[in-house]
């Protein structure tokens, strides 16, 4: 398919407001001239002379929905053997491709925390322990959260507590115990309030 030769033309932006561009595109193409004309210049360029025979449109009429193409950047002219042709502004079209179906920007980057949970617990469950202590740190403190602060919990409710996970409730126990998040004192188990 030939095309019309030009420079291709920037999609219209308005700094700060995204939805009238898109607006104006889309009142473009909801014509059924305008698409029709559209469907010939994707053919061919051509002429105003040339579209008023293949349209039967008064020339105003066809004139204005060209210079509407144009606007929103889909149509482009040139001159040619001193005549002006009218074609697709392909450069324009591929930059509104490109704007319209855009990969969604990339999510808020996560937290070093985050980060570290994501890596060890699937869900709900923990299914593995980190080997570095400041890691396994962040571990614990997720774990401890499930307990209230200054509330007595015996063994088989910490047990209860703590199953599911992909590292035995002994161990996990022990290390809550072991890094500070809950103290134990026969049997009875109490979440230690986070220091400020």
């Amino acid at each position: 398919m030939s095309q019309a030769n030009q420079a291709p033309h920037a999609a219209p932006t308005t700094p700060g407001d995204e939805k009238q561009p898109l607006q104006a595109l889309a009142k473009a193409l909801l014509d059924e001239e305008r698409l029709r004309l559209l469907g010939l210049l994707a053919q061919q360029p051509a002429t105003v002379a040339t579209l008023r025979q293949q349209t039967e449109l008064p020339e105003a009429r066809l004139r204005r929905h060209l210079q509407v193409l144009q606007e929103v950047g889909l149509v482009a002219q040139r001159t040619a053997a001193g005549e002006t042709v009218y074609g697709l502004d392909v450069g324009a079209m591929q930059q509104w491709k490109r704007r319209l179906f855009a990969a969604e920007p990339p999510a808020q980057s996560a937290t070093p925390r985050e980060r570290v949970l994501a890596r060890f617990v699937r869900g709900e469950q923990l299914v593995q322990l980190p080997a570095q202590p400041d890691k396994l740190r962040l571990v614990l403190e997720w774990l401890a959260a499930q307990f209230a602060v200054g509330v007595d919990y015996p063994e088989r409710e910490v047990n209860r507590l703590l199953q599911g996970h992909l590292v035995d409730q002994a161990t996990l126990r022990r290390l809550l115990v072991d890094y500070g998040f809950l103290q134990r004192q026969a049997s009875i188990y109490r979440r230690v309030a986070a220091k400020e």
